[in-house]
């Protein structure tokens, strides 16, 4: 699958991407949430991290995105969606800083399309 350095060289990258000093978002803590979608598929999980942000990879069992999210939809977050039997479980990781913008739960709704 994807390891933790990964992720934290995807955020880190689109962090630098969007101006942030990448030296701060190092020590920022790397939040993670979690959410289990039945009846759903990885192809659907796909066309909802493309209509919202951007496809990394794309496995026969899972794939991996980045999402923007968080206040004013600015902070990038890591998206992996993994098939599981019937569901999709997906799971999101982003920096978060003093103030929590819950960018994680935040991506996650937005690629189910949710508000």
């Amino acid at each position: 699958m994807i390891t933790d350095e990964e992720i934290d060289g995807i955020l880190l990258r689109e962090l630098a991407a969007t101006g942030s000093p990448v030296t701060v978002a190092k020590r920022l803590p790397t939040v993670l949430a979690q959410r289990r979608v039945g009846g759903m598929t990885l192809e659907q999980a796909a066309d909802g991290i493309m209509r919202v942000g951007m496809l990394l990879t794309a496995e026969p069992d899972h794939m991996v995105g980045v999402v923007k999210a968080g206040a004013m939809n600015m902070n990038p977050a890591v998206i992996i969606a993994a098939a599981d039997g019937g569901d999709i479980c997906f799971a999101a990781y982003a920096k978060e800083g003093l103030i929590k913008q819950h960018t994680s739960e935040k991506a996650i709704k937005r690629v189910l399309g949710e508000k």
